[in-house]
Parts: structure tokens; C-alpha cells; sequence
């Protein structure tokens, strides 16, 4: 119900027509890209999915970690753009890179007692 609230318009929203993220994606000069959004989506919705039943925890996290890291130099390099993008640029590359800690440490920590992992 809420999810409707925010699009009155009645359109699927950008993030599963993946129209943003091929942008993005050509935006950054990757080549073919819809087929590295296609597997952006997959990589993240899976790797998300996997994650929270605590499916192959810690290859998923290594994974995921690497994944967020290579997407922080390349989607938020704030160091190459003008001072007006630079700022939340700034925020979102290190929001990136603490969530890569924080996959660094559920490579340490593991998979909880109730996960697929555990079973």
C-alpha cells in the first residue's frame, strides 16, 4: 500500500525498469550497459537476499565488499568533479565504504544461529 504512495502516476518505478541504472551506467562510459545494469541488479538483490537468510555468508560478503568498493571509485569518484557535485558525492563514497566495512565484518563475525548457513 505505501509503495504506490510515492508514484500516483501508476509507472513501474525506475529501479526495476532499471531505466536509472543504465543511464548511470552510460553516464560512466561502462561498455554495454544494460547488460552491466542487469548485472547490478542481479548482484545486488541476490547478494542482499543471500545475505539475509545467511546463504554462503561469507563468500557473499567478500563479494559484496569488493563489489561496493569498485563501485564507489567508479560511480563516486568526488575527487574528479566540480565543487557543486563533489560534497554529496563525498558522503555517498564513504557511505560505501563504511557499508564495505560492514560486510568486512560479517566475513569475520560469520552467519547468525538461524540462517541456511548454521543448518
Amino acid at each position: 500500500m505505501l509503495g504506490g504512495a510515492d508514484n500516483p502516476n501508476g509507472e513501474l518505478p525506475s529501479y526495476i525498469t532499471g531505466a536509472d541504472t543504465i543511464d548511470k551506467m552510460a553516464s560512466l562510459g561502462l561498455i554495454f550497459p544494460a547488460i552491466t545494469a542487469a548485472i547490478v541488479v542481479l548482484v545486488e538483490i541476490v547478494g542482499a537476499l543471500m545475505i539475509v537468510f545467511g546463504f554462503f555468508t561469507r563468500p557473499v560478503s567478500i563479494i559484496l565488499c569488493l563489489y561496493t568498493v569498485l563501485a564507489s571509485f567508479l560511480g563516486h569518484a568526488f575527487w574528479t568533479m566540480p565543487a557543486e557535485l563533489a560534497h554529496g558525492n563525498m558522503i555517498h563514497f564513504y557511505k560505501n565504504i563504511c557499508i564495505s566495512g560492514g560486510f568486512l565484518a560479517l566475513v569475520v563475525s560469520g552467519p547468525g544461529r538461524i540462517s541456511v548457513d548454521r543448518r
